[in-house]
Protein backbone atom coordinates (compact mmCIF):
# COMPACT_ATOMS: atom_id res chain seq x y z
CA UNK A 1 0.00 0.00 0.00
CA UNK A 2 2.94 2.15 0.91
CA UNK A 3 4.41 1.78 -2.12
CA UNK A 4 1.28 2.94 -4.36
CA UNK A 5 1.49 6.21 -2.30
CA UNK A 6 2.22 8.65 -4.72
CA UNK A 7 4.08 12.17 -3.15
CA UNK A 8 4.86 15.50 -5.20
CA UNK A 9 7.71 16.02 -6.10
CA UNK A 10 8.25 19.42 -3.90
CA UNK A 11 7.13 17.06 -1.03
CA UNK A 12 10.08 14.33 -1.85
CA UNK A 13 12.33 17.06 -2.11
CA UNK A 14 11.46 18.19 1.18
CA UNK A 15 12.06 15.11 2.54
CA UNK A 16 15.32 14.40 0.74
CA UNK A 17 17.01 17.63 1.63
CA UNK A 18 15.66 16.29 5.39
CA UNK A 19 16.95 13.04 5.17
CA UNK A 20 20.60 14.34 4.42
CA UNK A 21 20.60 16.59 6.65
CA UNK A 22 19.98 13.77 9.35
CA UNK A 23 22.26 11.21 7.55
CA UNK A 24 25.12 14.31 7.49
CA UNK A 25 24.27 14.55 11.13
CA UNK A 26 24.97 10.81 12.00
CA UNK A 27 28.04 10.87 10.14
CA UNK A 28 29.53 13.13 12.10
CA UNK A 29 28.68 11.49 15.57
CA UNK A 30 30.27 8.32 14.29
CA UNK A 31 33.35 10.59 13.03
CA UNK A 32 33.56 12.00 16.91
CA UNK A 33 33.52 8.25 17.71
CA UNK A 34 36.32 7.56 15.62
CA UNK A 35 38.52 10.31 16.91
CA UNK A 36 38.13 9.21 20.68
CA UNK A 37 39.02 5.29 19.44
CA UNK A 38 42.52 5.26 21.03
CA UNK A 39 41.26 6.66 24.41
CA UNK A 40 38.42 3.92 24.93
CA UNK A 41 40.96 1.25 23.78
CA UNK A 42 43.41 2.75 26.18
CA UNK A 43 40.11 2.56 28.83
CA UNK A 44 39.17 -0.96 28.11
CA UNK A 45 42.68 -2.32 28.15
CA UNK A 46 45.19 -0.48 29.20
CA UNK A 47 47.60 -3.47 29.42
CA UNK A 48 47.39 -4.71 25.17
CA UNK A 49 46.46 -1.95 23.86
CA UNK A 50 49.51 -0.20 21.27
CA UNK A 51 51.33 2.48 23.28
CA UNK A 52 52.37 4.30 20.19
CA UNK A 53 48.40 5.21 19.48
CA UNK A 54 47.84 6.76 22.95
CA UNK A 55 48.14 10.39 23.47
CA UNK A 56 52.28 11.49 23.80
CA UNK A 57 51.65 12.54 27.45
CA UNK A 58 50.60 8.90 28.58
CA UNK A 59 53.24 7.22 26.62
CA UNK A 60 55.42 6.37 29.56
CA UNK A 61 53.17 5.93 31.93
CA UNK A 62 51.36 3.43 29.65
CA UNK A 63 54.91 1.22 29.20
CA UNK A 64 55.06 1.37 32.91
CA UNK A 65 51.56 0.18 34.00
CA UNK A 66 52.14 -2.43 31.51
CA UNK A 67 55.07 -3.73 32.70
CA UNK A 68 53.47 -4.01 36.21
CA UNK A 69 51.95 -7.28 36.71
CA UNK A 70 50.39 -6.85 40.52
CA UNK A 71 48.40 -3.86 38.72
CA UNK A 72 47.52 -5.89 35.67
CA UNK A 73 46.41 -8.40 37.95
CA UNK A 74 44.37 -5.56 39.82
CA UNK A 75 42.77 -4.05 36.90
CA UNK A 76 41.82 -7.54 36.26
CA UNK A 77 39.74 -7.55 39.41
CA UNK A 78 38.97 -4.01 40.33
CA UNK A 79 36.22 -1.99 38.91
CA UNK A 80 37.32 0.44 36.96
CA UNK A 81 37.35 3.58 39.61
CA UNK A 82 38.76 1.01 42.34
CA UNK A 83 41.62 0.40 39.83
CA UNK A 84 42.35 4.63 39.16
CA UNK A 85 42.31 4.90 43.56
CA UNK A 86 45.10 2.41 43.31
CA UNK A 87 47.50 4.16 40.59
CA UNK A 88 50.04 6.20 42.16
CA UNK A 89 48.90 9.60 41.20
CA UNK A 90 52.75 10.54 40.92
CA UNK A 91 53.81 7.91 38.66
CA UNK A 92 50.36 8.07 36.72
CA UNK A 93 48.94 11.29 36.88
CA UNK A 94 48.25 11.86 32.88
CA UNK A 95 46.84 7.74 32.66
CA UNK A 96 44.97 8.34 35.63
CA UNK A 97 43.07 11.54 34.72
CA UNK A 98 42.34 10.44 30.91
CA UNK A 99 40.78 7.03 33.08
CA UNK A 100 38.80 9.25 35.34
CA UNK A 101 37.63 11.74 32.52
CA UNK A 102 34.91 8.76 31.39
Amino acid sequence: MLKEAKISSKLAAKYKVQLDSLAVEFDRGFHDFKNLEPQFDILSSPFTTEVDSAPEDIQLELLDLQANNDLKEKFKSDSLPDFCKSLSGNLFLNLKTLLLSF
